[in-house]
């Protein structure tokens, strides 16, 4: 995208289509009993795409209009899932037309600050809590994202390239993990902070005010959630990257630390108080080759480490599990798929337990693919042959943070085991194995085309053994990858 000019007033549109091939293992789950044969999610392999456009007009240098939206973004073919209800994506039937309303905002540049009012993007820190949908990952991809009908304003002392920038914003949440408003949900949310430094050197810290409800007569959509949440956040983040003397190495490192609080009920049951944590950091070295306009990555070393607190105890009137968001993508099997589905199909099952029987957390039970009561250690390296050509591999070692406790079971019968009726105290999550290739072909018209595969492999940890003792088998998942971007 161009920058503005003085005196010119410039329209133009940017986007992408995505196409994806999918193959999996099917994971044994917890079977409802009216159905003792739908023992697995139902799901080997699917076909995923989505096209995305972003349009902008800009009036100058004073000002700009942005849009964007998703469209044909869903499950285009191959087997749905079953009872799987409870996931903010289900895919339980193909529905490649859907239309994704994401932005539509007017901003206001001065040289002091910003102005922005409309449907907006909300995008703190690293991602760890909000996340727009529109950062690509190493592996995996990104999924919807969050946004909100606010105001948001910027003001920076020192003029557009002054290293002080304090903003607040405040509205309503259109949709992020905690609520939806085309599904009845009323969020309002205020966030403030204060920002030192660049893009790439600088450090962070915000605080939100949110307040959560649910309309009276929204109680009986198909995804109830939260009847109220009111919850304080403190957030503080940070990155930097800095050239090593006398050679092209540089060194980057990013982390972000976020605490929550605050209070949440669902319909007809006792209030639960919120106290929840979470921790990432990551530390990497990057080689630089080629000159001038050439240059690029040819070889990055990284290691990530992440934290999200955990909750022995569902039913004890503190709800202390972190989920880290689900754009905050770590490897593509353990997190995205394994726990994604077994929480998924627990939570759903769990709907069949009357509300006022359910712990307020219920809600937010389902991970949905992001890190939650988990700890994990991921090393990646990228090699660049070419600047068209990224091989890349990664490992993911976890741990649960607390006991891994099967909800439904749990609500049902009382018994504290996990998803696969083992013992909750084994909290060893496993060892995990990812690797990719992926190339970049320029075309003309600032377009290009993207082909590329990625695999991992899981090794089950004790966490995930049956109640006789018996290991989950090793779980795989195979993508190919297909884009235009112009």
């Amino acid at each position: 995208m161009l920058p503005p000019e003085v005196d010119l007033i410039r329209f133009a549109t940017h986007g992408e289509y995505q196409l994806r091939g999918q193959l999996q293992s099917d994971p044994i789950l917890q079977p409802p009993a009216a159905e003792p044969g739908a023992a697995s999610l139902g799901q080997r392999g699917k076909i995923l795409q989505w096209f995305r456009t972003t349009p902008r007009l800009q009036i100058t240098t004073q000002a700009e209009i942005v849009g964007q939206i998703d469209l044909l973004r869903g499950l285009v073919t191959g087997a749905t899932t079953r009872y799987m209800d409870a996931a903010a994506i289900p895919e339980s039937r193909a529905n490649p037309l859907t239309i994704d309303p994401r932005w539509l905002y007017f901003e206001l540049l001065r040289k002091i600050g910003r102005l922005r009012i409309g449907l907006q993007p909300v995008h703190q820190g690293l991602g760890l809590l909000f996340d727009d949908g529109d950062h690509p990952t190493l592996f995996g991809d990104y999924q919807r994202g969050d946004s909100a009908v606010q105001g948001q304003f910027t003001l920076r002392p020192g003029g557009r390239t002054g290293q002080v920038a304090l903003w607040a914003s405040g509205g309503a949440i259109f949709r992020d993990s905690w609520a939806r408003l085309t599904e009845g949900d009323l969020a309002w949310q205020g966030m403030a902070g204060l920002t030192l430094g660049a893009e790439t050197n600088q450090v962070g810290a915000w605080g939100a005010l949110r307040s959560q409800r649910r309309r009276e007569e929204a109680r009986a959509v198909e995804h109830p959630l939260l009847e109220r949440l009111d919850a304080q956040i403190l957030d503080v983040h940070g990155r930097f990257a800095t050239k090593a003397p006398g050679a092209n190495v540089y060194l980057f490192g990013e982390g972000e630390v976020a605490l929550l609080r605050g209070e949440l009920q669902e319909y007809r049951s006792e209030p639960q108080r919120l106290l929840s944590w979470g921790t990432v950091l990551r530390l990497g070295i990057a080689h630089e080759a080629g000159a001038r306009e050439e240059r690029f990555a040819d070889a990055v070393v990284s290691v990530a480490w992440g934290n999200a607190s955990g909750d022995n105890n569902p039913q004890d009137g503190t709800a202390r599990r972190f989920a880290m968001h689900p754009n905050h993508n770590v490897g593509l099997v353990l997190f995205d798929h394994l726990l994604h589905v077994q929480t998924a199909r627990a939570a759903t099952l769990a709907r069949s337990i009357p509300a006022q029987e359910r712990p307020p957390g219920f809600a937010l039970y389902p991970t949905n693919g992001g890190v939650a009561g988990a700890t994990y250690f991921n090393p990646t390296l990228v090699l660049r042959p070419g600047s068209r050509l990224d091989l890349k591999i990664g490992w993911v070692i976890a741990q649960a943070t607390a006991d891994l406790v099967d909800l439904y079971r749990l609500l049902g019968s009382g018994q504290r085991t996990n998803h696969l009726g083992g013992a909750p105290s084994q909290r060893n999550l496993g060892i995990e194995l990812d690797g990719g290739l992926e190339w970049r072909y320029p075309l003309d018209f600032d377009m290009s085309l993207q082909l590329g595969v990625q695999a991992g492999v899981l090794f089950p940890g004790e966490a995930f053994e049956n109640v006789m003792g018996a290991a989950l088998a090793p779980q795989g998942l195979v993508i190919s990858r297909v884009g235009f971007q112009y």
